[in-house]
């Protein structure tokens, strides 16, 4: 496929890595000139450095010609006005704009016939959902869900005191309950598949499929209990903040889908929560009180330590450092858990602060990028394929996709099947049975 993307930061850059890898012919538009430098030296592909909303510039790079175009710059003018060019004046076929503000959306202008928009992507919305979405399932790991299953995967960072550290892989399937499989590793920023006589190292970043259940049990022996979680402390309130507030104080108009897989539901707290956000901006405060006038807002600075301690946070079963610093959110969640806040949650944006984060104990870190850049992949390579998730920011990738009576894999034992270099089945549902494959099966 032919794909355009417009917009060279950190987005625009692991889009088009991915579908470089993928064979793709990517073209990628940068304005800015020292933007456009670094996107040389990062991707193969042609770059054009010019701005992305201009006929000229989408006639150079045959935009009449694209499969996709998808419209990542940092404004949603120009996301738009770019996808409204390529769809109506180039007759691209299908266009794809990352949007944050939400007003864009009430006004109805993105609506398909006005806009040539195909697919909306919004950064905050995405991310609020990864967020809630672990803390419905009481924020012990990040969580791979797949639908109409009980199947999930959890990472789990080893720390120099888990019961995990120095055995390797056969033993702790044997010391551990139920059908799981360890499927991958991530150690010093590469992702490996292990085989039984791996040892596990501190600092290994596991990536553990299995059911529901047995992947509470296993948290559980090492430490990471499921909790309830009834009392939540917001640092930051920006859209990101206001999504996870409207969520959790089950506001009508919160723009959040949760996923809603089979035993998903019955699990979840259903109650509403009491939430606190605090909050350094003095009008953003006031914006805030009035969006949610059941909550407290607080004015103050979290990098002081003595707001945590004027204001009893430690009583609280949940932080969520959700400010548009990331450096500031990891001080403040690891800080959180020195105090006594039960669980804390993290958001970055790049894959190193995630790896720092994990390493401070830090129970759940988002990263933004991964949030908006897994639903445009999806959009992308839609049909038989369900669900696709990177795992830790490294060219490996979780596929869920469904295998149909026509397809030529139907019938073959595992042992026979010539799967791509680098490729490993990790699990089949099948009437939603969770099965280890071997070569079998």
């Amino acid at each position: 496929m032919k794909i355009i993307i417009a917009g060279a930061g950190s987005v625009g850059l692991s889009l088009a890595k991915q579908l470089i890898e993928e064979k793709n012919e990517v073209i990628l538009i940068e304005q800015d000139e020292e933007r456009a430098r670094n996107a040389q030296n990062l991707v193969d592909c042609e770059i054009i450095n010019a701005p992305a909303n201009d006929l000229n510039t989408l006639r150079k790079a045959n935009a009449e010609s694209a499969d996709y175009l998808i419209a990542v710059t940092r404004s949603d003018e120009v996301n738009m006005i770019t996808c409204g060019l390529a769809a109506g004046v180039l007759k691209t076929p299908l266009t794809v704009a990352r949007i944050s503000n939400p007003e864009f959306a009430d006004t109805g202008i993105l609506n398909k016939a006005i806009s040539g928009i195909d697919f909306v992507v919004n950064t905050e919305i995405e991310t609020a959902r990864s967020i809630v979405n672990t803390i419905e399932y009481g924020a012990v790991s990040d969580i791979i869900y797949f639908e109409k299953s009980r199947i999930q995967v959890r990472n789990l960072f080893v720390t120099d005191d888990s019961f995990l550290r120095n055995r390797d892989v056969q033993t702790i399937r044997s010391l551990l309950p139920g059908e799981f499989l360890i499927a991958g590793i991530v150690r010093d920023g590469k992702f490996f598949t292990p085989e039984g006589s791996t040892r596990i190292l501190e600092d290994d970043n596991l990536y553990i499929i299995g059911e529901d259940e047995v992947l509470d049990k296993i948290f559980e022996r090492v430490g990471k209990t499921r909790t309830e979680i009834d009392r939540i402390v917001i640092a930051g309130g920006g859209r990101t903040a206001q999504h996870i507030a409207s969520h959790f104080l089950k506001r009508k108009e919160s723009a959040l889908k949760l996923i809603n897989f089979k035993g998903l539901v019955k699990r979840k707290n259903s109650r509403k929560k009491i939430v606190r956000i605090i909050e350094k901006d003095y009008e953003r405060c006031k914006t805030l009180s009035s969006l949610f006038p059941e909550s407290i807002i607080i004015h103050a600075d979290l990098s002081d330590e003595n707001v945590f301690t004027q204001e009893n946070l430690n009583r609280y079963d949940l932080i969520i450092a959700a400010t548009e610093n990331q450096e500031f959110n990891i001080l403040t969640a690891a800080f959180a858990k020195k105090i006594g806040i039960k669980k804390a949650v993290c958001l970055v944006h790049s894959a190193n602060y995630a790896n720092l984060a994990s390493k401070l104990e830090i129970d759940v870190v988002i990263n933004s990028k991964n949030s908006i850049v897994q639903p445009i992949l999806r959009f992308i390579r839609k049909g038989k394929v369900r669900s696709i998730y990177s795992v830790a920011d490294s060219d490996a990738e979780i596929v869920e996709f469904v295998l149909t009576s026509s397809s030529i894999l139907a019938g073959q034992k595992v042992q026979d099947i010539k799967f791509p270099e680098n490729t490993l089945l990790i699990a089949i549902i099948r009437e939603s049975n969770f099965i280890i494959p071997n070569g079998l099966s």
